[in-house]
């Protein structure tokens, strides 16, 4: 056989040649994948590892808020050297008195809740969290601006120069009033504002971080003594308080707040929806006797204006397990109890047992016969759960929620001409006194003076009256401590700040003011008008443009307390108003 190679142009090549050169290019591209995938792999963060008991942070760590720019990251995005706490700071550090004294004199007084630069000072406090490193604001200083007396959560400012830039995704959607503080809004993200979105306490339970704005300062929430660490890692923290609310620190001195996910709320996958525990939940249990529970629970919460209903009342009455019995089993196998003496007081002054004053204080109905004590027993009203700290989760049947009876709620109505209205009320609890008669809603010819004439009748009337029931009622810890020689003075004041007008807080003083005078000290709170939605949802045609429905509580005390003061908001009435007032009787 002829060996000669075959002679080749320029420019080609053999095909043994040309399928060499092929593999060695493969060769080279597979060792170059392999080097950058195992760099990648060295670097990439390893995944947490489960430790039994033993509470770790995952490394997900998320922002506070996101936003997306096709901008430079330098005008959009922004790193803070951290201050470490958040520092206060006279007004002047920040704000130009003369340049607000300008602008508030340039704006109409409809709307804008301060006369003059010292009382919008009395009310305006800023701390100082950092300074921003590197970019188009390198160097610029970053404060959080707490309102008081406003109701309003926290706002991220930055001083640039002489410009006070409002950082919108820190801060409180409620600008109203207020813009004039601000020389512009940015979109701004905080890059190293990362904080865990979950924190594993153990194989089972997480905390997840609600998905919302800091609400205020963790040096404001409550005393040191009245924060307990649950959880430390690193330099991270998360507090309980006296009301069952779980608070993480962070570097810029602001609150947030997690929840437990519980997997027993049947139905509901709380590692995506944030719970508010006084909602009703079919519970995933297995009683003793093989039956699988049928009945709406809801965990048992304290009510604050800031925190909702993720904050969980434990029963700190019960010391130890062996005061509960065994009742049935969750779904992951753990024990759900009941108390094993039906007797058991809440403290140890109080005249009832807690199962008697549940039983005395249940509503069964219009026209329904209530059940007898030992019947009721029978039904499971009140359950506990041990949690993974070790504290028991109190759990009430929703056929014995606490009620509100909610006393002379009154509805003014103000169009701009003169209009037929529509006007229903939904109470959670019924109806037990309406005026004029309710019938399928009210239906009314209402003046711009507040007149009304109400067609079924065919009378006049002030306003509509109303009186009835709210379910799952739960009285706010945040509040106010007034003497008895105060009251009148003290409702007045604050009155007028949540938008009533002269006359109306007149019929509310009226009706309230001498219920209020048998007793040396009152604990005072509102509900916030979200949570009188839920309790007597309002339906108003045509809809209103402004809506102010303020409800009152109280207690009576024989000396002062120390309580959280509560914010307070001040609407803006225009266009078609309505306002509405009312408050829970007390027996």
């Amino acid at each position: 056989m002829d060996m000669t190679p075959m002679p080749v142009e320029p420019g080609q090549t053999t095909g043994k040649s040309s399928t060499n050169l092929i593999l060695i290019i493969l060769v080279v591209i597979l060792l170059l994948g392999n080097g950058a995938t195992l760099y990648f792999l060295l670097k990439k963060p390893a995944k947490v590892q489960e430790l039994n008991n033993n509470p770790v942070i995952t490394n997900e760590n998320i922002n506070v808020d996101t936003a997306t720019s096709t901008e430079s990251l330098s005008e959009f995005e922004i790193n803070i050297n951290w201050q470490g706490s958040a520092a206060k700071v006279n007004n002047e550090d920040v704000f130009d008195a003369s340049k607000l004294e300008t602008r508030l004199s340039q704006l109409s007084t409809d709307g804008v809740y301060f006369q003059n630069v010292k009382e919008l000072f009395s009310l305006i406090i800023p701390y100082y969290v950092g300074n921003v490193s590197g970019g188009s604001y390198d160097g610029a200083k970053v404060y959080i601006v707490e309102l008081q007396e406003m109701g309003l959560p926290l706002f991220y400012t930055m001083k640039v120069n002489d410009r006070i830039i409002l950082l919108q995704n820190y801060s409180d959607e409620f600008y109203s009033g207020i813009d004039f503080l601000f020389d512009e809004k940015s979109n701004v993200v905080i890059k190293n504002l990362n904080i865990p979105k979950l924190v594993k306490i153990n194989d089972k339970y997480n905390f997840i971080l609600i998905n919302e704005k800091p609400y205020r300062l963790s040096s404001n929430l409550s005393t040191p003594a009245d924060l307990k660490p649950v959880i430390t890692e690193n330099e991270f923290t998360i507090y309980k308080d006296n009301y069952g609310c779980y608070i993480s620190n962070k570097p810029d001195g602001a609150a947030r707040k997690y929840y437990f996910s519980l997997p027993f709320l049947s139905g509901n996958d709380l590692t995506i929806n944030e719970p508010d525990y006084r909602t009703p939940y079919i519970l995933d249990i297995t009683w003793l006797d093989g039956k699988k529970n049928t009945d709406e629970y809801y965990i048992e919460s304290a009510y604050m204006m800031s925190s909702g209903g993720t904050c969980v009342v434990t029963a700190s009455y019960i010391k130890d397990v062996s005061e509960l019995k065994v009742i049935g089993k969750t779904n992951n196998g753990e024990d759900i109890y009941v108390l094993k003496d039906s007797g058991t007081k809440r403290n140890i002054n109080d005249q009832k047992s807690i199962l008697q004053s549940i039983y005395d204080e249940y509503y069964p109905g219009e026209n329904i016969t209530k059940i007898s004590f030992a019947n009721f027993l029978n039904t499971k009203p009140l359950i506990f759960w041990r949690d993974p700290l070790g504290y028991f989760v109190v759990m009430r049947n929703f056929d014995y929620a606490p009620m509100a009876e909610m006393g002379k709620p009154v509805i003014y109505l103000y169009p701009t001409k003169t209009s037929d209205i529509s006007v229903k009320v939904s109470p959670t609890g019924g109806f037990t006194k309406t005026e004029p008669a309710y019938g399928n809603g009210w239906q009314v010819k209402a003046e711009p003076n507040g007149n009304l004439y109400n067609y079924q009748d065919k009378k006049n009337y002030p306003y509509l009256f109303w009186e009835g029931y709210s379910l799952n009622y739960a009285m706010s810890n945040e509040g106010f401590v007034v003497a008895k020689n105060d009251v009148n003075k003290f409702l007045r004041e604050k009155l007028a700040i949540q938008g009533l007008n002269e006359k109306e807080i007149n019929d509310f003083m009226e009706f309230w003011l001498p219920r209020m005078q048998s007793d040396p000290y009152y604990f005072v709170t509102f509900v916030s008008q979200a949570e009188f939605d839920k309790m007597a949802p309002l339906t108003v045609s045509p809809i209103p443009d402004t809506v102010i429905r303020v409800f009152m509580d109280f207690k009576a005390l024989e000396k002062p307390i120390q309580v959280k003061e509560q914010k307070l908001s001040t609407p803006k009435r225009t266009g078609f108003t309505v306002v509405e007032w009312g408050g829970e009787l007390q027996k």
